[in-house]
């Protein structure tokens, strides 16, 4: 039964997750960098970008920060539990567990630790370990601000806790004392140095050190202007701090009555993050100005700077030897810089939606998607790639591959630069509100607008549209239009019916009470062909609020919610051909869409309290349920609907009937935004479920509702050999290799697929898109390769079974019996009897059918199952 599939599916993440929430790590090597997603390391090679590994902590306890030990072995994971974990490189086990535990008999209650310092060890000819690292947390009894803790790693109190498994290793405890409170809530507020014996920190309007050797403490204030960050030089008693005013202050003779401040400043917003040199004698500092700085610490103006990099800075950190620098950027990127002070590579997850600090996420109005920035155009599949598209930098769209968890391209809709802000004075951008593709894709309508500082009018709108060139596989600029509506847009939808045909719509509504219809006009003249949109109709009813909007199945209606009344209008004449309302429906509708398949002539409305369901046909009401649904997506596919409530509940449905399909409770942690149904790339085990349901939350996780069979697979973006981390080849070396691993599989019981893992044919595929043009050898250079790697290597041997099995069949119907020795001329050689020549090949075929059963039509008199008692049982405690 289909109700017993959909109720097997779990939610599962599939991208998104922030990259940025803390500052990368590089290893020793500067050949692996290192990125915390919550509760897992991920792995990436600092040439390509790609993720090579990923580690994740046991029982998914979120990591507070990672640091790697002198000797690049081991990487030291800090949960936020107050775990330290050594993890081995490169088998990505823990071999050594370590709690930090506090020891005053006073003190009752679990810190939730922040942060995690450790200190970097400059030698690695000799390396030191370290005597003391530092965390912070929030104790039960301040929630404010975190406290700062210092950690003596060889400390004489250090006890083993047994566990009750005894197949699990003990657990090391580390006391931790007490050394600074009220530190700023960020993951820069903490330095060390000197081998972990200086550390500093950084209240609001205090600067904090301590020398732990002799403990010795100073406090140093400066003016009032507030600290934002911390940097301590790699072998002096000096560090750098970041104020709210974007000045840097590098204090020296921290520990005298008055110490040495030297200004630095350029940046006019609040200094980010600071990360000193090896040598201690250049400082990075990054903001909100988009643009990395790098200082000569002997000359105050001397300074470098590059600029226009996309969006703010949050984090910068330098590798060990000064050949990259990474930093970590708002829209969930991370870019590393050369020492030719260029972007080298680009890590992107699902590019994240940005929201200015100090602005909310607040509504935009009642009809717009979301209710607020996050992705405000929704989710979208591109029928040119089967990718998702939304919401990206601001002004952009973004497209994401599901299947690899990687951001593939932006599209620039607004085609303007990023507009900083102004010191305590956000500015705002255009952003794009509403996005819609044809149905083969080669038209694509969006929607821009941009709004002031209090977000009450739009300042700018515009309607665009969108042709997709085939050839170089890119979206053109068509047409433009400048205030389609008055006020605002509230709904854009394109007609699915293939583009060649001459009668091709788009419909937008508005919040001036009227809804419009766009069509394409054609031209010839002496100068060619010409084709541009341009509106059609103008359209409203009773002056009453414009909603959402939506086309048939077949394209032949058009649905539009006018406030509490559905309206019906044909889209070949423009005429008014059905009003559908309720005494008893009395809220706004703000969710509206034609179902399909079976349910084609159905209308599903969703208001603030109730899903209903009206029938076209016979102008009546099918069916109500009690249901507040902020999310609504309808499966082109097969007759299936899903809407998420407010309590962030799932229900499965089929517009025919009343009762659900499946209930899913609490799918999703934060608000659910925007809902898709994806056809399947593959073919799941119940084949009555036609496509995969993907949803964005607020949280800006992309997550799907899958089989558990198909969450159990790996995942297909990390299936890398275990030798690409070990040694990291140029595509060059790889090539002229002798011994590939496809060689090392070639044994008589071992099958080889071409889509195997380290496969020489996979490796060129990668080069090729991975090299830069003008880097790459001819083309001819790879083909050769590309096609030995790809076909199957067959033995003299192989060769003679072949033409064996092929003569057996030959004397069975009837032909010359030849023995083995005069069928060839040589055994070993190529020369073969020239009788056997036109023996014919074997092969396996396959035909594609096609299901041409015509779609089951429902009896209309039926009247659905009234039995609604479902609905209390969503909403029960549990």
């Amino acid at each position: 039964m289909l109700g017993d599939a959909l109720k097997k599916l779990e939610v599962a993440v599939k991208g998104g997750g922030s990259i940025v929430s803390h500052p990368p790590v590089f290893s020793k090597d500067s050949g692996t960098l290192y990125i915390i997603q919550n509760n897992t390391l991920l792995l990436h090679d600092t040439k390509t970008g790609r993720c090579i590994d990923k580690f994740c902590t046991p029982s998914a306890a979120p990591i507070a920060n990672v640091a790697i030990t002198a000797d690049d072995n081991v990487i030291l994971v800090f949960t936020s539990s107050g775990n330290l974990l050594y993890v081995e490189v490169p088998s990505l086990t823990v071999v050594r567990t370590m709690e930090v535990v506090w020891r005053s008999k006073n003190f009752s209650g679990a810190i939730n630790f922040t942060n995690f310092v450790w200190p970097e060890t400059i030698s690695p000819v000799t390396p030191i370990s370290p005597s003391y690292f530092f965390v912070s947390g929030y104790s039960p009894d301040s929630s404010t601000h975190p406290t700062l803790y210092s950690v003596q790693t060889h400390s004489p109190e250090t006890q083993i806790r047994p566990f009750d498994d005894s197949d699990t290793p003990p657990v090391a405890q580390l006391p931790y004392k007490f050394e600074c409170k009220g530190i700023v809530a960020n993951l820069h507020a903490i330095a060390t140095g000197r081998n972990g014996c200086f550390v500093a920190a950084t209240q609001p309007d205090h600067l904090f050190v301590k020398d732990m050797t002799s403990n010795s403490v100073r406090w140093h204030k400066a003016g009032t202007r507030r600290f934002t960050c911390v940097a301590v030089h790699p072998t002096e008693w000096i560090c750098a701090t970041g104020d709210d005013s974007g000045r840097i202050l590098v204090w020296s003779n921290l520990f005298e009555k008055a110490a040495v401040k030297t200004i630095y400043h350029w940046h006019t917003l609040p200094v980010s993050d600071l990360a000193f040199s090896m040598s201690g004698t250049q400082v990075y500092s990054v903001g909100g100005e988009c643009t990395l700085v790098k200082w000569d610490l002997n000359n105050t103006g001397n300074k470098r700077t590059l600029p226009r990099l996309g969006l703010p800075i949050r984090h910068v950190t330098r590798s060990g030897r000064d050949e990259l620098v990474a930093i970590s950027q708002a829209d969930n990127s991370v870019k590393l810089i050369n020492v030719y002070n260029e972007v080298s590579t680009q890590i992107q997850n699902l590019t994240q939606c940005y929201i200015p600090d100090g602005v909310d996420d607040i509504n935009i109005s009642e009809y717009s998607l979301g209710g607020g920035k996050v992705f405000q155009a929704g989710l979208h599949l591109d029928p040119n790639n089967q990718s998702l598209i939304a919401n990206g930098k601001p002004g952009q769209l973004q497209c994401y591959s599901f299947k690899e968890d990687r951001h593939l391209y932006n599209l620039d809709i607004t085609q303007q630069n990023f507009i900083t802000a102004e010191r305590n004075n956000p500015i705002p951008n255009s952003d794009v509100t509403h996005v819609v593709f044809s149905k083969c894709g080669a038209w694509l309508a969006s929607a821009e607008c941009r709004r002031d500082s209090n977000r009450a009018k739009c300042t700018e709108l515009r309607l665009k549209f969108w042709k997709f060139e085939r050839e170089r596989q890119i979206f053109v600029l068509n047409t433009s239009i400048d205030w389609p509506h008055e006020v605002g847009i509230s709904s854009l939808k394109m007609q699915p019916i293939p583009e060649s045909d001459p009668t091709l719509v788009v419909a937008t509504t508005g919040m001036d009470n009227k809804f419009k219809t766009w069509a394409v006009t054609r031209d010839e003249s002496i100068h060619g062909k010409s084709e541009w949109w341009n509106c059609e109709f103008i359209g409203s009813y009773r002056n009453l609020r414009c909603g959402p909007a939506s086309f048939s199945e077949d394209g032949s209606l058009l649905t539009i919610a006018f406030e509490r009344t559905v309206t019906v209008w044909a889209t070949d004449n423009n005429e008014l051909k059905l009003t559908l309302c309720h005494s008893k429906l009395g809220e706004n509708i703000s969710l509206l869409e034609f179902g399909s398949h079976q349910s084609s002539h159905l209308i599903v409305a969703c208001s603030s309290q109730n899903i209903a369901v009206w029938d076209v046909i016979t102008s009546s009401l099918l069916w109500v349920a009690p249901f507040h649904a902020e999310t609504l997506a309808v499966d082109p596919y097969s007759n299936l609907a899903a809407a998420f409530s407010s309590k962030h509940h799932l229900i499965f449905f089929s517009p025919d009937n009343a009762e659900p399909l499946a209930v899913h409770k609490n799918v999703s942690s934060s608000r659910v935004i925007s809902a898709l149904f994806v056809p399947h790339g593959k073919s799941f085990q119940n084949v009555k479920l036609k496509s995969t349901l993907f949803f964005v939350n607020s949280s800006q996780e992309l997550c799907a509702l899958l089989p558990p069979v198909d969450q159990a697979e790996p995942d297909e973006t990390i299936r890398i050999s275990a030798d690409a981390r070990k040694s990291v080849l140029t595509p060059f070396a790889q090539l002229i290799a002798e011994k590939t691993v496809y060689e090392s599989l070639r044994k008589p019981t071992t099958q080889v697929s071409s889509n195997q893992v380290g496969l020489e044919g996979y490796k060129i595929l990668r080069d090729i898109m991975d090299q830069s043009p003008h880097t790459m050898p001819s083309l001819t250079y790879f083909c050769s390769r590309l096609l030995q790697a790809l076909s199957t290597r067959r033995t003299p041997g192989d060769h003679l079974a072949e033409v064996e099995k092929a003569a057996q069949l030959y004397f069975k119907k009837g032909g010359r019996q030849y023995t083995k020795s005069s069928m060839f001329v040589n055994v070993e050689g190529d020369e073969e009897d020239k009788e056997f020549e036109d023996f014919p090949r074997i092969a396996s075929t396959g035909q594609n059918c096609v299901d041409e059963t015509p779609p089951f039509t429902p009896d209309l008199d039926l009247v659905a199952n009234d039995n609604l008692t479902w609905v209390n049982t969503i909403f029960e405690k549990e």
